[in-house]
């Protein structure tokens, strides 16, 4: 069983640093195509009301907002491959009254299961921690980075509970560990 700390500098620091990467170059490429580019910008509806996710209403990022030299609009996503590196083991993590089994993930496409009856779930601490994760925060390595998770997905089910897809967009690895203590 690994430790907390161990688990975030060995499997979730390398995750992030890859994807952070992946976003920067596709957004210099952009800016060398003279386009305008917004970081991490929130998904909005005509009139700038927030999209929201169906069951949890939660808001969601998209990668990035891009304006072309002749003012088409874009939304491209950011797809980070696995890491080629990364050790292919499972690896548990003591967190809490619960263990938490890794495999190897994308930062921009985790999957998070909860095992158990759904109708037990409560939800409040998982949406606060959403919300407090999608606010802007000072990112030192990168001010073209806005250190935000981009999207939580609704619960879909599965025979032993439900699954969800994160993506945690250009927040610390520090966010995994917050939304350990939120479930």
């Amino acid at each position: 069983m690994t430790d907390q700390t161990t688990w975030t500098r060995r499997r979730l620091a390398p995750l992030r640093d890859l994807h952070a990467a992946d976003l920067l170059e596709r957004t210099a490429r952009w800016i060398d195509r003279r386009a305008e580019v917004q970081p991490e910008p929130l998904a909005r509806r005509e009139g700038g009301i927030l999209r929201r996710t169906p069951m949890l209403h939660l808001p969601f990022r998209r990668d990035l907002g891009v304006t072309t030299e002749a003012g088409r609009l874009l939304h491209p996503r950011i797809d980070t491959p696995l890491d080629p590196t990364a050790d292919p083991r499972p690896e548990a993590v003591a967190r809490g009254n619960f263990t938490l089994s890794s495999t190897p993930f994308q930062w921009q496409a985790a999957e998070l299961r909860l095992v158990g009856d759904p109708a037990g779930f409560v939800w409040a601490p998982l949406r606060i921690w959403a919300l407090e994760w999608m606010q802007p925060r000072k990112v030192d390595e990168a001010p073209d980075l806005i250190g935000a998770i981009h999207s939580v997905g609704d619960p879909e089910p599965t025979r032993d509970g439900v699954r969800m897809r994160i993506d945690f967009g250009s927040a610390p690895p520090a966010c995994v560990g917050e939304l350990l203590e939120a479930l």
